[in-house]
């Protein structure tokens, strides 16, 4: 009827003036959202141009849209991309912290001073007790960065992980030294949660394998960081293990730092949740950073691409309401596909975790077998991981990642058999080296790849809960082999320790595969689970930031 298109027209025209007044979304699109909304939008003439602007663009076309630089000369695209490689490089340094955290305690354990001085014979309690702290952290921590945000929690993180971790080196005692690493494994677990998430979300498709390798590779700088300090103060300078410790909470530090300047909020979580306007401003601050200068990504398309926010849980106490949405969101997970794709994560995060463990006491072993420089020796362990992560960043942006896997298990199940058996037949101290930096080299691989499905297998409403979850898959196999290898060791029986790693990775060879995993080598982000609404999901947050 005339008249009802004669209020419509006037809806448009109402919300083309105050689109105006607020600079939020331009003319044609505010007329357009309305007559959409109102169903009748067909009723009106298209011309060529309605048609274009009716194509919105998703956050993932419109990332690589903005990644696609005219230049191709490599000084001209670090000048024009230096703020987006300042995202990466800043979460990658947070990466190095955790890195630094859990890897100096191989060190720190083969140092007599730090072990008559505060371990007192408590080996697998003090190696354990971080792990214990991660794997809280991470449960609690997920659900939290899926509901509050990813950059406040890891923030919230790093903060944890810097500032017990320096008064880590004031501790006396086990007791104060198993309560500063528990706490740092809080922070740890809230970070791993987060910062996978974080980084998958920032970039375009095609890329996403190569930058959340990058920020992964910081691992092995963060393994070389501590190996170097270790080699320097305890061999070459015969320093104090306090400064030791208080080197190793640098890193986490400057993460803190680096965040709070470079590194915005996603723009998925934040559309999501309803903030749309929010949610433009980061898009278009990433595109900028990137070097994009064409047409920014308006409110309009992050509304037409996520659905509207549903109404939390209200009128219950915080922390029960807290609570009842982390459950939810850990049930949530466990139903249809989805299940099938977490458990299997789950089961490489806990194969991996396991015999990722022998990393730890990789000195004493080096030590028990009477190889001499065993911290010079250490340090080309920490070295060896850099072809693993150069191959990952070559591969998996070109191949499917649930293969790469499979062949990468395969390889670090085969190389750990090869160093057991020059183990067990007493070859050289150098030709035993040899081997266990091969085998390092293949598990380090192993963990680029796994870390790229876990950080795209799961849809933005869930990713952190996920990632929180098989992290914690991978703490509970941690505290569960500590002891085991501790033994080992006090028994003097390096070739079971290694064995026992071995045992592990063969589990995970037979996982990957049986997985029957789809590859999502440059496919976008899911944003909801398939067959789960927001409101089953428990999705808080305000409305239109």
């Amino acid at each position: 009827p005339i008249k009802q298109r004669h209020t419509i027209l006037t809806m448009a025209s109402s919300s083309i003036k105050s689109d105006r007044t607020q600079g939020s979304v331009s003319s044609d699109e505010s007329s357009k959202s309305v007559l959409s909304a109102t169903g009748l939008i067909s009723k009106l003439p298209r011309t060529n141009s309605t048609r274009q602007a009716h194509k919105f663009r998703t956050l993932d076309e419109f990332y690589e849209e903005a990644h696609i630089l005219p230049s191709k000369a490599l000084l001209s695209i670090l000048g024009h991309r230096l703020g987006y490689f300042m995202i990466f490089v800043s979460l990658g340094i947070a990466n190095t912290g955790d890195s630094a955290e859990i890897g100096s305690m191989g060190f720190l354990m083969a140092n007599e001073n730090f072990r008559d001085d505060v371990v007192q014979g408590n080996d697998g309690l003090v190696a354990s007790a971080l792990y214990l702290g991660m794997l809280f952290g991470g449960l609690l921590a997920g659900p939290a960065c899926d509901r509050e945000g990813r950059r406040s929690i890891l923030l919230s993180g790093l903060f944890l992980n810097s500032s017990f971790g320096l008064a880590m080196a004031f501790s006396e005692n086990a007791v104060q030294l198993c309560a500063c690493r528990f706490v740092m494994g809080l922070g740890i677990g809230a970070i791993v949660s987060c910062l996978l998430a974080l980084t998958s979300e920032h970039t375009p498709p095609k890329k996403r394998g190569g930058y959340l390798n990058f920020v992964a590779a910081f691992w092995t700088i963060g393994s070389i960081y501590v190996a170097l300090f270790a080699f320097l103060m305890f061999e070459k300078f015969a320093k104090s293990w306090r400064l030791y410790v208080l080197c190793n909470a640098a890193p986490s530090a400057l993460a803190f730092i680096l965040i709070s300047i470079f590194v915005p909020e996603s723009a998925r979580f934040l559309g999501l949740h309803g903030h749309y306007n929010q949610a433009a401003r980061v898009a278009n601050r990433v595109a900028r950073s990137m070097g994009f200068r064409g047409s920014q990504l308006t409110v309009a398309e992050i509304q037409s691409h996520f659905p509207p926010e549903e109404v939390p849980l209200k009128g219950k106490p915080a922390l029960l309401t807290s609570c009842m949405d982390m459950f939810r969101a850990f049930a949530n997970l466990y139903k249809g596909e989805t299940r099938r794709n977490l458990l299997f994560v789950q089961s490489m995060w806990f194969t991996l975790s396991f015999g990722s463990g022998l990393s730890l006491w990789m000195t004493r072993v080096f030590a028990e077998l009477q190889i001499a420089d065993r911290y010079m020796m250490a340090l080309f362990y920490a070295f060896s991981s850099i072809p693993g992560v150069v191959v990952a960043g070559f591969v998996l942006d070109r191949f499917s990642r649930t293969r790469l896997l499979t062949v990468a298990m395969t390889f670090t199940f085969a190389c750990s058999l090869v160093f057991a058996a020059l183990t067990a037949t007493g070859a050289s101290g150098w030709l035993i080296v040899a081997s266990s930096c091969v085998f390092h080299s293949f598990l380090v691989l192993s963990w680029s790849v796994l870390s790229v499905i876990t950080a795209e297998v799961f849809s933005t409403s869930s990713r952190s809960t996920a990632l929180g979850l098989c992290a914690a898959s991978g703490r509970i196999a941690a505290i569960l082999s500590h002891p085991f290898f501790a033994a080992l060791i006090e028994s003097q029986q390096p070739l079971a320790v290694i064995l026992l790693g071995s045992s592990s990775f063969a589990i995970g060879v037979l996982a990957s595969v049986t997985s029957g995993l789809k590859s999502l080598t440059g496919a976008p982000l899911q944003d909801i689970e398939a067959g789960i609404s927001l409101q089953n999901q428990q999705i808080s947050g305000k409305s239109n930031g």
